[in-house]
């Protein structure tokens, strides 16, 4: 696979990056991890060259069973965010029982989480979790710790 040809001006301008005067880019805080990866401490560009397009079909051909059983977009018409909560980790939990051997339950739960982030932006009615119900259970943990 041959490299693109792209200036470095339009590279700027899409991956939004930081540089400075000299037009040398600005380093973001980063954290490593024992394997020697690192990631980014604050991820405000997109990539989307980054998507493993392998991802992509998974959560594709999941849309396509989708829609053979309860037709294109069907998802569009409102469920709460409790249900494609509920089907990811069921996806998540099938995948640690037996793997991908019935169905792509990796791809059927990424899938979920794409329909609870449109969910989210465009349905926010139907959070019925509320804006800050994973603060309990951080309170919970914090409650925890101060008991030891």
């Amino acid at each position: 696979m041959g490299a693109i040809n792209v200036s470095k001006g339009i590279w700027r301008k899409f991956l939004k990056l930081k540089y400075d005067r000299k037009g040398e880019s600005v380093p973001e805080k980063k954290t490593v991890y024992d394997t020697g990866a690192t990631r980014s401490g604050d991820a405000k560009g997109v990539r989307y060259d980054l998507v493993p397009p392998e991802g992509v079909e998974a959560v594709a051909r999941a849309m396509h069973v989708g829609a053979e059983h309860h037709g294109d977009n069907n998802w569009k018409k409102g469920l709460k965010n409790s249900v494609y909560i509920n089907h990811a980790l069921r996806h998540i939990n099938l995948y640690m029982q037996e793997g991908n051997i019935h169905e792509d339950h990796i791809g059927h739960a990424c899938a979920n989480l794409m329909m609870l982030i449109w969910n989210q932006k465009y349905l926010p009615e139907f959070n019925d979790l509320g804006a800050s119900w994973h603060l309990d259970i951080d309170e919970a943990i914090k409650n925890k710790k101060k008991e030891r």
